[in-house]
C-alpha cells in the first residue's frame, strides 16, 4: 500500500485528478474520505493512504459477501395434508384437510437455462412433518416461472418438478392402511423416494421491495407417476402458504 508522502496534495496536482467518488459514496462501497479533510502541508500516513483514499477495495468482505448472495431467495412455508386429489385441488379448490403439516425451507437461484422459453430456478427444500406424520423429507426441484411480481405484472406462476426423499415411508400415503383401515398391516403403498411436483402463485410485496419480498400459494404434491414408482393410490398433497425474500 504506498502512502502519500509529498508535502502537499494539491501542489502535485492530485486534487484536479482524483475521481468524483473520492467525496461521497462509491457504487456498492462505503463512503470514503474527501480531499479536503486532508490538512494541506500533513499529507502523511495519519491522513489517509492513497489507494483507501480513492476507493473501498472490491474485494471487501461486504462486496464479496453480496456477490457470493445476489440472485439467492430464502423461502419458507407451512401446509396442511389434504386427502382432495392434486387436479380437485388446483381446478375446484376442493380441499378435505387431516391434521397432517409441514414446515419448509427453501432456498433457490435462477439457472442459465430455459424450458420451452420461461426461465428456470433450482431449489432445495428442508420439509419437517408433524402431526399425524413425524418425518423429515428432502427435495430438490426445477422451477419455470412465468411472469415477474416487481416487472410489469402483480403476480408470477410457477410449476415445478423434481424428486423428493422421505426419511420413512410417509404414513398418509399409504390410504388403505392409514385412511381406511388404520388397523391392517399390508404391505405398504408408498415409497421413500417419489417424484416431487409444485404449482405457485406468487405475488410481490412493494412495501418490501428492497428484498425482494414475495408472498406466495403452492401445492406441494408428492406421488409415483401413475403407477411408475409406486401404485397410482400413493402420494400426499399440501396446501401451502409462504413468504420469500431476496438477497
Amino acid at each position: 500500500m504506498v502512502l502519500l508522502t509529498m508535502p502537499s496534495v494539491r501542489e502535485v496536482g492530485l486534487a484536479e485528478t482524483l475521481p468524483q467518488q473520492v467525496a461521497g459514496t462509491n457504487e456498492d462501497q462505503s463512503p470514503v474520505a474527501d480531499v479536503q479533510d486532508c490538512p494541506e502541508m500533513h499529507a502523511s500516513e495519519e491522513c489517509v493512504a492513497f489507494d483507501e483514499l480513492l476507493w473501498q477495495p472490491e474485494h471487501s468482505p461486504d462486496a464479496e459477501r453480496r456477490r457470493i448472495l445476489r440472485g439467492w431467495s430464502l423461502a419458507y412455508y407451512r401446509g396442511q395434508y389434504t386427502a382432495t386429489d392434486f387436479g380437485a385441488v388446483l381446478l375446484s379448490a376442493d380441499t378435505d384437510y387431516k391434521s397432517s403439516y409441514i414446515d419448509v425451507a427453501a432456498l433457490s437461484k435462477p439457472v442459465p437455462y430455459t424450458f420451452l422459453g420461461f426461465p428456470l430456478e433450482g431449489e432445495g427444500q428442508v420439509v419437517r412433518h408433524s402431526g399425524r406424520q413425524k418425518h423429515l423429507e428432502f427435495n430438490a426441484v426445477l422451477i419455470a416461472r412465468w411472469g415477474d411480481p416487481f416487472q410489469g405484472m402483480p403476480f408470477s406462476l410457477g410449476f415445478g418438478e423434481g424428486v423428493s426423499l422421505a426419511t420413512r415411508n410417509p404414513d398418509m400415503e399409504n390410504q388403505r392402511r392409514t385412511l381406511l383401515h388404520a388397523n391392517v398391516h399390508e404391505e405398504e403403498d408408498s415409497r421413500n423416494f417419489l417424484n416431487y411436483l409444485l404449482v405457485e402463485l406468487e405475488f410481490g410485496l412493494g412495501d418490501f421491495e428492497a428484498h425482494r419480498t414475495r408472498a406466495f400459494l403452492r401445492v406441494h404434491h408428492r406421488s409415483g407417476i401413475y403407477g411408475l414408482l409406486c401404485p397410482p393410490t400413493c402420494g400426499s398433497n399440501f396446501v401451502s402458504y409462504g413468504l420469500r425474500f431476496g438477497f
